[in-house]
């Protein structure tokens, strides 16, 4: 019987996965809003082609979805023949300006390897730069968090407390522009980078914010040519301009000096986030 995260098996063998249309397990999920959309919806709703609907619509209309046509498919191949035999897909759904991306990962950890754990990982983080990218594009940023926990969708529905988890993550630590690692996830990082330290592993594409907080590097997610354009962002951004502070200082900063999580930071910060994330909850 095939795992609950497989779409389909093709006639070669080589399975699709993190992408099947109803599913209830543990999941890869990042959550993103979109900075000033709100704002905007409120002083430029019209029928004209720059109004913020408009520009929602083509945000929505860009990012990934669920299919190959839409997002870059990561691979694993065998080394002996050269051929795949696992594929990796995200599903993105949108509700108003909050944008959710989730990747169905296997009912049991041991069904999952390092490497097939980091490629599912790579595969989000990646739709985080379409995401991200799109949304300057059209004149905004965002911020957000992405964590692993329990997920259900459907055709039309998706909830779960991984879910729950990640948008408590990005409202109480997300202030500025920037993405959190949340620490189910940075676990999840540390125990396979402990396994198989030859694999690439995520913690190459974080970095550590000023507040002592583990994110997905912008120099990852978007890149450094994308600083002139959050620069013009924030000059109109009034009383909100700090949000911007962060994310163009570590753009500005060679991506060579930026600084990075080792195993230990990590082990630490995992720690420190629980701790509160949990203060205060009931």
């Amino acid at each position: 019987m095939n795992s609950p995260d497989v779409l389909i098996r093709q006639e070669n063998g080589c399975l699709t996965r993190g992408n099947p249309a109803k599913f209830k397990g543990p999941a890869l999920v990042a959550y993103v809003d979109i900075l000033g959309m709100s704002s905007a919806i409120t002083k430029s709703w019209g029928a004209d082609s720059d109004s913020a609907l408009d520009r929602l619509l083509r945000i929505k209309t860009a990012i990934p979805r669920d299919d190959e046509k839409t997002q870059v498919t990561l691979t694993i191949s065998d080394p002996m023949t050269n051929k795949d035999f696992e594929k990796y897909l995200s599903i993105t759904r949108t509700l108003s300006d909050s944008i959710v991306t989730m990747l169905a990962l296997p009912l049991l950890p041991s069904q999952c390897d390092a490497q097939q754990f980091t490629t599912r990982v790579f595969n989000v983080l990646l739709c985080l730069r379409f995401i991200w990218q799109q949304s300057l594009r059209e004149g905004f940023t965002i911020r957000g968090a992405i964590e692993l926990g329990d997920m259900f969708w459907n055709e039309t529905e998706f909830i779960g407390p991984c879910l729950v988890y990640a948008h408590r993550l990005e409202n109480k630590f997300a202030n500025t522009s920037r993405i959190l690692v949340g620490h189910v996830l940075a676990a999840n990082i540390v125990r396979f980078s402990q396994i198989n330290p030859n694999i690439e592993s995520p913690m190459n594409a974080f970095c550590i914010s000023k507040d002592k907080k583990i994110i997905v590097d912008p120099h990852f997610l978007i890149g450094q040519e994308m600083a002139d354009a959050l620069e013009r962002l924030q000059q109109t951004a009034g009383h909100a301009r700090s949000k911007y502070d962060e994310v163009i200082e570590i753009l500005r900063t060679p991506k060579e000096k930026v600084s990075r999580p080792n195993l230990a930071a990590m082990s630490s910060y995992i720690d420190d986030i629980a701790e509160q994330l949990n203060r205060g909850q009931p």
